[in-house]
Formats: C-alpha cells, structure tokens, sequence
C-alpha cells in the first residue's frame, strides 16, 4: 500500500466523525484517476458525505505524477 493510500484511509475512516461534527466540506482537486479506483472511491463518499457542511472546507489536491509501478 502506498502512503497515500494509507493516509486517505486514515483520514476517512477515523475522522469522519469530527469532521461532521466540526462542519468540515472536504474538496479534492488534482487528477484523480492516477490514483487507484478503490481510493477513488474514498474520496468521493468523502466529498458526498460533508458535501452540504459549510463551517469549513479542507482543500486537498493530489499532485500525483508518478510513473505506474
């Protein structure tokens, strides 16, 4: 598992519910589809679940450009 992967399923799983809690809209920019389909979809329940939160927004863009294994 790469690191990011690892820190994506960290951040999800255990701090979803702080960060419903705390009103915090994750954003994701970059180009998602170098990035595995299983994190894929991480990222996206992420942004639908705090889609209408609005106390705070979390920018995070992947500048991913490495070369495929």
């Amino acid at each position: 598992m790469k690191y990011w992967s690892a820190f994506v399923l960290f951040f999800f799983f255990f701090s979803r519910d702080k960060l419903m809690e705390h009103g915090v809209c994750i954003r994701v920019i970059g180009n998602l589809t170098l990035v595995p389909q299983d994190i894929q979809k991480l990222i996206a329940q992420a942004i639908i679940l705090t889609k209408d939160n609005n106390k705070a927004f979390l920018n995070v863009a992947f500048a991913y450009t490495g070369k495929p294994a």
